[in-house]
């Protein structure tokens, strides 16, 4: 792991160890979501401009991170990581990890290209009356 990542993350977090996000979790989100892309049939030169939100799993006081990572022409850059309280409405367990991904309009294109191959839209025919 980058020095930098590891320096990063432990600042964010301090002594905190569960519900977290560590520099290893960041770097596998990284490769989850450039996996994603690929087979959802996304282009390379299409990938910029996506972003990756994700909060972690949350524990019951409501303490969990946030990070977002946002892919470039050069790779994924991670464009905010911090510490987060989420309000809970209820008391009881946690929350489970969220993962929220957008994508350009090029990006959902070659979504619905790849999601079409091999089909074709027919389309409706008018039968006249017969009489």
């Amino acid at each position: 792991m980058p020095p930098e990542l590891e320096a990063l993350v432990n600042g964010v977090n301090g002594r905190a160890t569960t519900h977290t996000y560590t520099a290893f979790a960041v770097k596998e989100l990284v490769l989850s979501a450039e996996e994603r892309l690929e087979r959802a049939g996304v282009k390379v030169a299409n990938r910029p401009g996506t972003t990756v939100t994700c909060v972690s799993e949350t524990a019951r006081s409501g303490i969990a991170n946030r990070l977002v990572l946002t892919r470039s022409t050069v790779g994924w850059l991670l464009t905010a990581f911090e510490k987060i309280q989420i309000v809970q409405r209820y008391t009881g367990l946690g929350r489970e990890e969220k993962i929220s991904t957008t994508i350009t309009e090029e990006a959902k294109a070659d979504i619905v290209k790849n999601a079409m191959h091999g089909f074709e839209v027919v389309k409706p025919t008018i039968v006249q009356n017969a009489a």
